[in-house]
């Protein structure tokens, strides 16, 4: 209960959809104005942008929109936390397959409830599609123990029919659906037997997502596909991999968690069980883009086995050695093991309180796009056609650190129907480095909020991008002082009679190029 309440009351005391999700939205529009047929390209930011996306969320999210006459916003904005807490269940259930003790399965499911990392990216409007691909992946692998495990047939068709809606949730959790399931054919498969268990498991996720996948290509060949495949971090792999380590928990301040997990990982590599951190190494060295949000999975674990074999062990050993009187210390020993629980349980709560309240950790993404933005953004949509044409193309500034984060850039073509010439979701579907070119575009721009005019027009003539507009978003989203950010900026545009001041409020300002 304590999980699910982390997972719904930051998304049910926001009056939007946290962080980002306008894609999603936009997507899941464009199946409702479909007939629920797939529709080729998605409407997104008028750019031509294949339909690729496993669609199965947005089916659900149109769905659910269309039986209950709710706004799709209202949907994106409470349906991802709902699934996210939905996997709290998922995980107990795989949990108890891969622990050795009921308390080890209790602990890992509370570590695995409070972990930050666990929720942050499922409960925001993107989490659309993560929360529900981490609701089938855990399905998925919790089936393919229990397959290795009994060998019953009947495993094989649970097996397949989650693995199937993993692919249809999401692409990258699809990958680690399959290497994890690899995983535990190692450890409790290599047989002849599992062997074929596995193909036929195999076989039937080919054939669940087979109608779409045939589609895709034959609209867009399977270079879009590729295109998605290579869309991972630019930066090295080594760095990745130690920015990854740094933050694996996502605990503000000292990671208690991550210590007590790297405790269970070194408890468990001295009894020779190598399972939980095979897991976690390959989920580092395999799926770097979104490891320390599928790592909670057996961090979690590793944290349970930490506390069960490594602190609390300590606690009785303290006691014994305390213990001048030769009474029986098992009184003394059980009250303080029940205090170190307890103190574990309020910090973990406290901790997730923490992460997903914008209050108390400013920088957290689990934040709304203001108001402010809202509505300049409704304003832009029913402009008249003499303000801002169809054809305007946007420039839009805010002071969010990096485009993952930038939730006004990317709800600002749902929310003003026009085009954003640097709003990067949605291109990773696109061939020759698109996605990536467009990442340093909009790196590009941000860099010349505070240099000026003239290196935004230098910009613009380097790489060839044409701007009709400025949105300036002066909304704060941490311990920024975005005001100040824009003051120069502002100064010049003022000044300079290229560029016309057509709407203004204290956190907004919307210029046009004369």
């Amino acid at each position: 209960m304590l999980g699910a309440f982390v997972r719904l009351f930051p998304v049910l005391t926001a009056d939007f959809p946290l962080n980002d999700g306008g894609l999603f939205f936009t997507m899941s529009e464009d199946i409702q104005r479909a007939g629920y047929a797939l529709p080729e390209y998605t409407s997104y930011n008028q750019s031509q942008l294949p339909f690729a996306y496993s669609p199965l969320a947005f089916y659900l999210t149109a769905a659910l929109g269309d039986v209950t006459s709710l706004d799709l916003v209202v949907i994106v904005r409470i349906l991802p936390a709902v699934l996210s807490a939905l996997t709290l269940g998922a995980f107990y259930l795989l949990a108890r397959e891969l622990l050795h003790s009921d308390l080890q399965v209790i602990l890992a499911t509370f570590a695995f409830a409070f972990l930050p990392r666990s929720f942050e990216w499922l409960i925001m409007g993107g989490g659309l599609t993560r929360a529900l691909g981490m609701l089938c992946l855990l399905l998925t692998v919790w089936q393919a123990v229990l397959l290795y495990q009994s060998g019953s047939k009947r495993h094989i068709v649970w097996c397949a029919w989650w693995g199937g809606l993993t692919v249809l949730s999401h692409p990258g959790i699809a990958w680690f659906a399959a290497f994890s399931c690899a995983i535990m054919f190692l450890f409790f498969g290599r047989t002849r037997k599992a062997v074929v268990h596995s193909l036929l498991v195999a076989t039937g996720v080919i054939l669940i997502v087979l109608p779409w996948v045939i589609t895709i290509i034959e609209r867009h060949n399977a270079s879009t596909f590729l295109a998605a495949g290579g869309s991972a971090s630019s930066y090295p792999l080594w760095l990745v991999t130690l920015n990854n380590l740094i933050m694996l928990s996502g605990e503000p301040g000292v990671q208690i968690l991550l210590i007590v997990g790297l405790l269970g990982v070194a408890a468990i590599i001295a009894q020779r069980q190598y399972l939980l951190p095979a897991w976690l190494a390959a989920i580092m060295l395999l799926d770097p883009r979104s490891a320390p949000t599928d790592a909670s999975i057996p961090l979690a674990m590793l944290v349970a086995v930490g506390v069960d074999q490594v602190l609390l062990p300590g606690v009785t050993a303290l006691i014994a050695k305390l213990n001048t009187t030769k009474t029986s210390p098992s009184g003394a020993s059980k009250r303080l093991s029940h205090a170190v629980l307890g103190l574990l349980l309020l910090y973990g709560f406290a901790t997730a309180t923490i992460s997903a309240n914008p209050v108390l950790h400013p920088r957290t993404a689990l934040r709304p796009i203001a108001a402010a933005d809202r509505a300049a953004m409704q304003w832009i949509a029913q402009a008249p056609e003499e303000t801002i044409p169809p054809e305007s193309q946007f420039l839009v500034l805010t002071s969010a650190d990096f485009w993952q984060i930038d939730a006004v850039i990317e709800w600002f073509p749902s929310l003003a129907r026009h085009k954003s010439i640097t709003t990067v979701q949605g291109h990773e579907w696109l061939p020759d480095d698109q996605f990536a070119d467009l990442q340093i575009q909009y790196n590009l721009s941000r860099h010349c909020i505070p240099e000026g005019v003239e290196c935004l027009e230098d910009w613009a003539r380097k790489s060839d991008t044409a701007f009709t507009h400025l949105y300036l978003s002066k909304s704060p989203r941490g311990n920024d002082e975005p005001e100040r950010y824009f003051a120069a900026l502002e100064a010049e545009l003022a000044a300079n009679p290229a560029y016309k001041l057509i709407y203004s409020v204290p956190d907004v300002s919307i210029y046009t190029v004369r």
